[in-house]
């Protein structure tokens, strides 16, 4: 994201502006229709043409007791050959350089004046690091560093479960059915980056519209100043920018758009047989250059029969792994909107050929990044190694590298981060 600007003179706590004005553009002339249709979809889609294949990098993380982390890990980002990991067990920030070796850390947890009872979100521009103290009702600001530069209080009177920010604002976004007095029933707030200035934008039935949002790292994406927004269990995509919030996509579901009476009775949507039908929401949301990329899931994922399964791993590892990798079915979907030309592909499950990967997802997504954590209790044995488990092109940087890595791994050690980067 671009630089925040940062006249910063925080004290503990700001009051709010009482300006309080919507600016939703509700009026959008341009609005376009994203229509994906999922019957007679392509099984696999190799995105291998989507990524800089000069740039690759497999980070084991420096495991030692300053750095420990656990199994929560929240975001992930990549800033200037940096790995800055959101951990909430740890309930910190933690950097590592390009090799991984540990840099610094924010681990301020407690009541007192720079400190934070909660991380609920985080978001990192070109030079800062905000964190939103959900517990506590304030946002805390960082320099890259992590140098504490001050923070401002949100108070109670509008929701805030997650954050972002883009030019000179940090935007709020509301994750519940939650009405403030005051404020209405708004899914978007908006302040300054001192706590002044507060806007709220996108209002909504609480009636008819529970506005889940899309989850940690999906719910916004990010290039060149505008920000792309959408609730799971909604049809519209917003883009946040210099000149407000306004809808500018909608999506065409066609006979799997999720029923008005599900998206309130989210028990009886995710009902396996409900889960066939209809297309319960969207998981993540990716920008590009030139596309709009949503993974979203239809259907049920059949019973694999275990036994039979070890046995043909003992039968024939890669044989068998190659099979699951390739045919077993996958519930994940992915829509390809071309900017350009309106027109959608979709696909049943992603591959990135060039690296011998099946069944990608987007697991953490930092434009022009996407990012993969491997826990360490997981990592292949050098059984499975030479088994090509990840499946490392022979001969390649790649495979060279990832020997290395597995190599020193032990149990218990901190994670393996591989980064890929797309084309811009």
């Amino acid at each position: 994201m671009k630089h925040i600007l940062l006249p910063i003179v925080l004290s503990g706590l700001f009051v709010i502006s009482c300006g309080r004005k919507d600016n939703t553009i509700a009026e959008n002339k341009d609005i376009k229709t994203i229509k994906i249709e999922v019957e007679g979809c392509e099984k696999n889609k190799d995105i291998s043409g989507m990524f800089d294949t000069s740039f690759f990098r497999i980070i084991p993380l420096e495991t030692k007791p300053e750095c420990l982390l656990g199994s929560e890990i929240k975001q992930v980002f990549y800033r200037k050959d940096r790995v800055y990991i959101v951990e909430e067990m740890a309930k910190g920030i933690f950097v590592f350089d390009d090799n991984g070796k540990f840099i610094t850390k924010i681990q301020s947890y407690g009541q007192g004046p720079e400190e934070y009872l909660s991380i609920k979100a985080v978001s990192i521009t070109d030079d800062k690091i905000l964190i939103l103290d959900g517990s506590g009702r304030k946002v805390l600001i960082y320099d890259l560093d992590c140098n504490y530069l001050g923070q401002f209080g949100i108070g109670w009177k509008f929701p805030a479960h997650d954050m972002f920010a883009t030019n000179d604002r940090i935007y709020y976004v509301s994750a519940l059915n939650e009405v403030k007095k005051d404020v209405g029933p708004y899914r978007l707030c908006s302040t300054d980056i001192a706590g002044r200035d507060f806007q709220k934008y996108i209002p909504f039935d609480p009636d008819t519209v529970w506005p889940c949002y899309t989850g940690t790292n999906g719910i916004y994406t990010d290039i060149s100043d505008n920000v792309k927004l959408m609730y799971k269990h909604t049809d519209t995509v917003y883009n946040a920018g210099p000149d407000g919030v306004h809808a500018e996509y909608v999506i065409d579901l066609g006979d799997k758009a999720l029923p008005e009476y599900f998206r309130t009775n989210m028990g009886e949507a995710r009902k396996p047989e409900n889960r066939k039908k209809y297309i319960n929401g969207f998981l993540k949301m990716l920008e590009t250059k030139d596309k709009l990329i949503f993974h979203f899931q239809n259907g049920v994922i059949p019973r694999l029969d275990a036994d039979k399964f070890m046995a043909e791993l003992k039968k024939d590892y890669k044989k068998a792994m190659k099979w699951y990798n390739t045919e077993w079915p996958t519930i994940d979907y992915f829509a390809f909107y071309d900017k350009n030309t309106g027109e959608t592909e979709v696909t049943n499950g992603l591959s990135v050929e060039w690296l011998g990967m099946y069944k990608v997802v987007f697991q953490y997504c930092d434009y022009p990044y996407l990012l993969f954590v491997e826990e360490s209790d997981a990592q292949p044995s050098k059984a499975d190694m030479e088994n090509d488990r990840l499946n490392i092109p022979h001969g390649s940087q790649y495979e060279k590298r990832y020997k290395e890595v597995v190599t020193d791994i032990k149990e218990g050690d901190n994670p393996i981060v591989f980064v890929y980067k797309l084309k811009r």
